[in-house]
C-alpha cells in the first residue's frame, strides 16, 4: 500500500492516501487521509489478535455515521456520530 507524503508548508510534512499499521507481522490499522492530512474514508482497527476493535469512517477528521465497537466483554456496539459527536440514532 502506497502513501504519499508532501510537504504541505517548510518542515510541515502532511501524509495523505491509504495508511496501514502493521505490529509483529499483523495488521492493527487501515485508515485513510485527505489532502489536509485529516482522517477522512474508512477507517479500521485491530486487536493483536486480528479481531476488530473499531470500524467506521471518518468525515475531515471527525467520525462520521454508524461505527461498530467492540466491548470488553466481546460483544459489539454500534454508535453513530455526526461530525465527530455521537448522536442518537
Amino acid at each position: 500500500m502506497l502513501t504519499c507524503m508532501w510537504e504541505k508548508e517548510p518542515d510541515v510534512i502532511v501524509r495523505t492516501g491509504p495508511l496501514e499499521l502493521v505490529k509483529n507481522g499483523i495488521l492493527i490499522l487501515r485508515a485513510e487521509t485527505n489532502s489536509s492530512g485529516k482522517l477522512h474514508g474508512l477507517y479500521t482497527s485491530w486487536s493483536d489478535e486480528g479481531e476488530i476493535l473499531e470500524k467506521g469512517a471518518y468525515f475531515e477528521g471527525l467520525k462520521q455515521g454508524a461505527w461498530i465497537v467492540t466491548k470488553k466483554d466481546g460483544g459489539n456496539e454500534t454508535i453513530y456520530y455526526e461530525k465527530g459527536v455521537p448522536v442518537e440514532p
